[in-house]
């Protein structure tokens, strides 16, 4: 996918969270900032629930454009869909 990652950098100095897409599953890692000497240091990728992934689409208009234009509608309903059904 052309545009499998998506990058959120509050500028206030708390950590940036990255986002991607794979094997149309959204994961999320979040970067814990540089360490003593230099190093930035980022966590391991996690994959979103559904329950998160709808949590994250609804606090952030930007991220879920983004997941709209990278797995399209269906696919993203279908993420969803476990929350939807509730």
């Amino acid at each position: 996918m052309a545009y499998n990652r998506f990058r959120i950098d509050p500028n206030d100095g708390s950590d940036v969270i990255e986002y991607r897409i794979d094997d149309f599953c959204v994961e999320r890692r979040t970067g814990e900032g540089c360490t003593r000497d230099g190093v930035y240091q980022e966590a391991e990728w996690e994959r979103l629930t559904p329950n998160q992934l709808f949590t994250e689409i609804m606090t952030c208009a930007a991220f879920a454009y983004w997941l709209y234009q990278g797995l399209g509608s269906q696919m993203l309903l279908h993420a969803c869909s476990p929350t939807l059904l509730d």
